[in-house]
């Protein structure tokens, strides 16, 4: 059989799967296409992981027929991250099976659409399962990773230090060295899936401005189509998004329009752009600790919130094709003391530790953004801080305390009081199946103090609403309310 773009919880769990912008989440389809499934599923929205089955259980059903898992890497129904995640978890069965070879994924560019090479390479595969042909299919992992490979490439590794800020920045890694200027007039934004999605999220009132920045990368810079005045920026850090990176539909039954919409029509700039090994950069993530053993994904992703930093108090960096009117549009004059980050799940960690590091930040807002390293063992049940050192590999560094997770040099509470005395929102639902909020509580009151007699709103602001992991229209509404008190 072929699994082509089949989705959850056919080819992608769901518990790599909600609540990260893809539109077939179980809140998606149990809210908006309920024929699809029982009504019973609703019951796991937000706990995902408690689910007694799901997509690995179907495909371990279909051991040792041939299955081949053809998957988009862009596709807005299904993350490729997810399915390589059910192909580790049932390939076991296979190989128990006498038939190891029979389960493979494809990839193919672009979304959710396929074309006539598909169709042909599908055929492909079912004249190889009937002994017809014999061509070969090999295994490609866009998120393969080896800790152990990595810390015998990475060599030597100082020991962290214990200062608060210096230990912060070891856990990122060290950056290689780089040019004096960074790259600009060149990126990959005339790609067309790309180009027309974004496009589509566009509505009138609303002008897209197309933009270069850091080392060659692109992002969009969301203004209202009337300025009024010096607008304020907001840069947007999505969570883990993997095919559509910032883009992705972050409104649980998907009527709101995307954060970057709603907010260039109250008057606030935005700017988005893909982290890496998310939306268009998902294969630099691939290959990103063959290069740069020594550095990390997250301290990647902290460098280019400073690179959009720089380009927002700058202002230079912007496309200048007279192929078309998007492209020579002027960047308004943007008010770059009131410049703030908003950040979702991962998207919400990497701001707190880029506000924590980069002063011109004027304030920072995360959602579902972290649970203390210290107190996240492997037996929380959240997955541990093994995620960030194993799974999604962002902070590799942090492995070297696996199993004594209460040694690490630095903690969130450290990272918080870096930030003060900035406003800082921190939104951590008492059901996250990613953090518990009873320690982030802790936390929080252990950093409260950095912001001594802070005005309500102006300081640090902790929010536990009574919902699951998610980032809704109801969350969209807090954060610009907690905006409109800070401006």
């Amino acid at each position: 059989m072929v699994a082509s773009s089949a989705g959850d919880p056919c080819s992608a769990p769901y518990r790599f799967h909600s609540e990260t912008g893809l539109v077939c989440s179980l809140e998606h389809v149990t809210r908006g296409q309920r024929h699809w499934f029982h009504p019973r599923m609703r019951f796991f929205t937000g706990r995902e992981n408690k689910l007694p089955v799901d997509a690995h259980s179907c495909l371990a059903l279909i051991a040792p027929r041939h299955c081949l898992l053809s998957t988009a890497v862009n596709d807005g129904c299904e993350s490729s991250f997810a399915v390589e995640r059910a192909l580790r978890a049932v390939r076991p069965v296979y190989e128990l099976l006498g038939n190891a070879d029979a389960v493979k994924i494809r990839y193919r560019p672009g979304s959710h659409e396929t074309n006539s090479e598909d169709l042909q390479s599908y055929f492909d595969w079912f004249d190889r399962a009937f002994g017809r042909g014999a061509r070969e299919f090999p295994d490609e992992f866009l998120y393969d990773f080896d800790w152990d490979a990595w810390r015998a490439a990475a060599g030597e590794i100082p020991e962290a230090p214990s200062e608060p800020r210096a230990a912060v920045e070891w856990s990122l890694g060290e950056a290689p060295p780089r040019a004096v200027g960074w790259g600009m007039g060149y990126g990959k934004e005339t790609d067309h899936d790309a180009l027309m999605l974004a496009r589509l999220h566009t509505p009138p009132e609303v002008r897209r401005v197309p933009v270069q920045f850091g080392d060659y990368l692109s992002g969009d810079l969301y203004v209202p189509a009337e300025v009024r005045g010096r607008p304020p920026v907001v840069i947007w850090l999505h969570p883990l998004c993997y095919p559509k990176g910032y883009r992705g539909h972050y409104a649980g039954d998907g009527t709101a329009e995307p954060i970057f919409i709603q907010l260039a029509r109250r008057g606030v700039a935005c700017f988005g752009f893909d982290m890496v090994g998310f939306g268009r950069r998902i294969r630099e993530g691939t290959s990103f600790y063959a290069r740069f053993p020594r550095w990390s994904k997250l301290g990647r992703m902290v460098a280019d919130v400073q690179a959009a930093v720089d380009f927002v108090r700058r202002g230079d960096g912007r496309f200048d094709y007279s192929v078309s009117p998007d492209y020579t549009a002027p960047i308004p004059d943007l008010d770059t003391d009131r410049l703030f980050c908003l950040g979702y799940s991962i998207g919400g960690m990497v701001a707190l530790y880029a506000a924590a590091l980069d002063a011109r930040i004027a304030g920072v807002a995360t959602f579902c953004g972290f649970t203390p390293l210290r107190t996240d063992t492997d037996e929380k049940g959240t997955g541990g801080i093994r995620r960030w050192w194993e799974l999604y590999n962002t902070q590799p560094r942090l492995g070297l305390y696996r199993g004594r997770e209460g040694e690490l040099p630095f903690d969130f509470d450290d990272v918080l009081s870096m930030i003060a005395p900035r406003p800082c929102l921190i939104s951590s639902p008492v059901y996250d199946r990613d953090a518990d909020v009873e320690d982030v509580r802790a936390c929080v009151e252990r950093a409260s103090p950095a912001w001594g007699d802070a005005p309500p709103g102006r300081g640090l602001t902790h929010e536990t609403p009574e919902v699951y992991n998610r980032f809704h229209q109801s969350d969209f509404d807090r954060f610009f309310a907690w905006l409109d008190g800070v401006l």
